[in-house]
């Protein structure tokens, strides 16, 4: 079970750096000059999602259990404002 709880740190933790290369990367300049373009841009998006998503999932599962509480708080922790950010951005494509 330990296992679950590091993973959900290092979920949000490598969510956190995807996002930080994002936002690094929409913010470089104009578009015709940026190295990395769509595509890219795009897996930079749902890969941060993704390990956000699944960071929450192993978060919450940690933090009910009685062993690794602590860490499945931390996972929570890192993972519920991503997880917002990530949540209000889908909504937005959708709606």
């Amino acid at each position: 079970m330990k296992i679950t709880a590091t993973l959900g740190v290092i979920a949000a933790l490598a969510a956190w750096t995807l996002t930080a290369l994002l936002t690094m990367n929409l913010l470089s300049g104009h578009f015709d000059t940026r190295t990395c373009q769509t595509g890219c841009v795009q897996t930079y998006f749902f890969a941060a999602a993704a390990a956000g998503f699944a960071a929450l999932v192993t978060g919450v599962v940690s933090a009910v259990s009685q062993k690794t509480r602590v860490i499945g708080i931390f996972a929570l922790i890192l993972a519920i404002p991503l997880c917002a950010i990530y949540s209000v951005f889908l909504l937005g494509m959708v709606l």
